[in-house]
């Protein structure tokens, strides 16, 4: 049974590696060898192979929606959205299926006080705001700061 029926993917790694040095070099093997390394949790070797395959087949949704799923698990999500328009309808997210959202809402309060008698108090406010408008266009958190107290001192 080959290596990757099995599921033994160290094996096939070092395999894939060895057939690569010794000139064996197809998009099959790269696709084999990105999702044995995407199953192996080591996701950038896994998005190196699968660029290989795009070389050969630039549309294949395989390819793309690892890469995709290598990214997220990368903290990639950004870039990971690029892979989206080449993916099977039935493999994006439901969560990048929805035409508009706000997927990121957040607030910040900062209050500083100072013992010098020549400055004053500080605080500021900060709001956090990520939204998509439609499937491709994504806003990413942008800061509404309000910094307006800063406390005169009373001099003498």
């Amino acid at each position: 049974m080959p290596l990757y029926q099995q599921g033994a993917w160290k094996e096939l790694i070092q395999f894939g590696k060895a057939s690569i040095a010794g000139g064996q070099d197809f998009p099959l093997l790269r696709q084999r060898l990105g999702y044995a390394a995407f199953m192996t949790q080591n996701y950038s070797a896994s998005i190196q192979h699968y660029e290989r395959v795009l070389r050969e087949d630039a549309y294949n949704q395989a390819a793309h929606t690892y890469i995709y799923w290598s990214r997220i698990n990368l903290n990639q999500p950004e870039m990971a959205r690029a892979e989206i328009k080449f993916m099977a309808a039935a493999d994006i997210p439901l969560v990048e299926q929805k035409a508009s959202r706000i997927h990121s809402v957040g607030l910040e309060y900062s209050h500083k006080q100072t013992s010098l008698s020549e400055r004053g108090n500080a605080s500021y406010t900060r709001l956090l705001l990520g939204a998509r408008l439609g499937r491709f266009i994504w806003i990413s958190p942008l800061p509404f700061i309000n910094r307006p107290s800063v406390n005169p001192c009373s001099r003498p």
